[in-house]
């Protein structure tokens, strides 16, 4: 279907392993930094994402940008959270999305775009809102449709 999909072939069980490392971390930094939040509120469900999208508007609001790592982090989180309710796989895309979730099944493919979506959500504000990005995967899935998410 995507066929620019196929363009960088990685080793997916590594790399979901590595993301899923990744966006542990993203947990364990935010909790480090922020006591008010708790383990259990970084569960991997959209609800959580309102807590990313709240802590990336700090980022936005003070005009700081975001390390390398917080963004590979952060980024992974989300996707995890994506993989976490509909599945998938990551696949290499470009620089701005080095790695992409890829939501497969047959007759269609969803491309996830969350690296550069994190990156718009520090430097847009509030039009670039996480949970919104998010609940964009679904009426794509239930239709089985392919889309690229950005």
């Amino acid at each position: 279907m995507f066929g620019w999909f196929r363009r960088k072939k990685i080793d997916s069980k590594s790399i979901i392993n590595e993301m899923h490392k990744c966006s542990k971390k993203y947990i364990d930094s935010v909790l480090e930094a922020n006591p008010e939040y708790k383990r259990e509120d970084f569960d991997y469900s959209e609800k959580s994402l309102e807590i990313v999208d709240k802590l990336l508007n700090r980022y936005y609001e003070t005009g700081a940008e975001l390390t390398r790592k917080e963004h590979l982090y952060c980024s992974a989180y989300v996707m995890e959270c994506a993989r976490n309710e509909f599945g998938g796989g990551y696949k290499s895309l470009n620089n701005e999305n080095p790695y992409v979730l890829a939501i497969a099944n047959i007759g269609f493919e969803i491309g996830f775009c969350a690296m550069e979506k994190v990156h718009g959500r520090v430097r847009n504000g509030s039009e670039d809102n996480l949970v919104f990005f998010y609940q964009g995967i679904r009426p794509y899935y239930e239709k089985q449709v392919s889309a690229i998410i950005v």
